[in-house]
């Protein structure tokens, strides 16, 4: 498989942000739950400065394997334009994997920047698609771990809580869940001007 590095962003700072999961589709007892951290990139600085790996824990608690993972970057209305998310960081294709057993095979996944929300959820404002690859082999189950790996030149700072920054995609239904440990504070502060709650985000959507 091919790999080449992008230019992207994620403008989480230690603001705090919100997602957005259609109130029909969503379930109260899935899980998702991520952690980030931060580290010194010696090994291959033109990708940044700062390497930035996320795990990635889910449970659909149903007969639907995982479709695909969101991470939200910003809030509709935010202050970073996706200019300015997408000039922020780097990233590989793939950008992480996870492991399904039997046989403990890899399932890669592909990264797509979505300025306008996602919309098969929906999710609004900028949004990180993890796209698993199809494979002969094996595909994402019901519960799993996966690791994606971002890098930018902008220093970590703490990720706010609570938050509700990641969202997985199961059959048509979905789940939303918070992201703890540390991401690159960008100088457009996308909450900043803002700060939009869980709340407010979620009356736009009743």
């Amino acid at each position: 498989m091919n790999r080449y590095g992008r230019r992207a962003a994620i403008a989480l700072s230690v603001m705090t942000l919100a997602a957005v999961t259609a109130p029909s589709a969503a379930r109260a007892d899935c899980e998702i739950y991520g952690t980030i951290i931060a580290e010194p990139n010696p090994g291959d600085p033109d990708l940044g400065i700062w390497l930035y790996r996320l795990v990635v824990y889910w449970n659909t608690d149903v007969q639907y394997a995982l479709s695909h993972l969101d991470l939200v970057l910003d809030a509709p209305g935010g202050s970073c334009t996706c200019a300015e998310i997408e000039e922020a960081l780097n990233w590989n294709d793939p950008i992480g994997f996870s492991m399904e057993s039997p046989g403990y095979c890899l399932i890669y996944y592909g990264p797509e920047l979505l300025c306008h929300g996602e919309p098969s959820i929906p999710v609004p404002g900028t949004v990180l698609k993890f796209e698993p690859y199809e494979s002969d082999d094996c595909e994402p189950g019901t519960g799993g771990v996966a690791t994606f790996t971002i890098y930018s030149n902008y220093p970590p700072g703490d990720i706010s809580e609570p938050n509700l920054l990641l969202v997985d995609k199961f059959g048509q239904l979905s789940c939303s869940g918070a992201i703890s440990g540390q991401f690159p504070v960008l100088p457009c502060d996308p909450v900043a001007s803002q700060q939009l709650s869980w709340g407010a985000l979620r009356a736009l959507y009743r």
